[in-house]
């Protein structure tokens, strides 16, 4: 099974520092435990949070948790499979147009 580590390609493509982006997932993750302290407290066996990317569903007494994708994930992870080429490459590409025809707009 092949292992991504999306924090550095999403500090590569976005030019965030890898260690920004963990200092935010870290800050996610104490947002995330803090929910789940104030579910304990109001007595819920389940929270629910949108994460950005889809909703996490954890229940409480063990632990299990299920993630439920975005529309906008559901759609990424639909167009990869289907499409030949890489979406990454593409937005990377989409970029690059976008960037170079701004310039050309700015010499002419």
């Amino acid at each position: 099974m092949m292992q991504q580590n999306i924090i550095t390609d999403l500090g590569t493509w976005s030019k965030i520092p890898n260690k920004i982006l963990t200092e935010l997932i870290n800050k996610t993750n104490l947002c995330i435990g803090s929910a789940i302290r104030d579910a304990k407290l109001a007595n819920e066996d389940v929270v629910i949070l949108n994460i950005g990317i889809g909703t996490l569903s954890i229940n409480i007494p063990d632990m299990q948790c299920k993630f439920l994708p975005s529309k906008d994930l559901k759609t990424a992870i639909k167009a990869s499979l289907s499409e030949p080429v890489d979406p990454l490459e593409l937005a990377l590409e989409q970029a690059l147009i976008e960037k170079l025809l701004s310039v050309c707009d700015e010499v002419l």
